[in-house]
């Protein structure tokens, strides 16, 4: 079974979160990598376009290259279809390191999203053009690691009170479309 690990707007807008909750986003992302098979895992990104660029994130750029240097494939994308990312996925592709990677025939069936991001409710869960609820509709199931999620539009607070709002609005989406069994939840 192949994991895809999906970043969905994962760098977000940082100037509006905490930055503890999300340097914990990173520790959890490098966690999952560390915990996983490089032949099996594949972290797919958008935004990721790193050194020197106006979206610039030195973490993932980082975390992106000690992957590479495991072995790891890693795919950006535009965010426009999930067709684009199962296209990218099937065709062989070097790495930032010039390590051949082959394609892989992406399927519901031997494939599991695992999604981390920005705005968990919005645009990870139903608003993008990636979110879950569109892998969901394409038969695939989905892991959302709330480790790797935050939330910057919910109202709150705080950083924890607006996760908390996001993960409540997630979970009632989750339970209102009888999609219990095809999302799972972990941290």
């Amino acid at each position: 079974m192949y994991r895809i690990i999906l970043l969905n707007h994962f760098r977000g807008l940082p100037e509006l979160m905490d930055p503890i909750n999300d340097n914990i986003r990173y520790a959890k992302l490098q966690k999952i990598l560390q915990h996983s098979d490089p032949e099996t895992t594949i972290c797919v990104g958008n935004e990721l376009v790193y050194y020197g660029g106006p979206k610039e994130d030195k973490k993932i750029g980082c975390i992106r290259s000690l992957a590479e240097d495991d072995g790891f494939r890693w795919v950006d994308y535009s965010d426009e279809t999930l067709e684009e990312i199962i296209n990218i996925i099937s065709k062989p592709q070097n790495n930032t390191h010039n390590v051949l990677h082959e394609g892989i025939n992406m399927t519901p069936e031997n494939c599991i999203i695992i999604l981390g991001g920005t705005n968990t409710a919005g645009c990870v869960l139903q608003n993008s053009n990636v979110c879950a609820r569109r892998w969901v509709d394409k038969g695939y199931n989905v892991q959302f690691h709330l480790s790797m999620c935050a939330d910057y539009q919910s109202a709150g607070i705080n950083q924890a009170d607006k996760n908390q709002m996001a993960f409540a609005l997630m979970y009632n989406y989750i339970k209102e479309n009888n999609l219990i069994d095809k999302i799972d939840v972990f941290y």
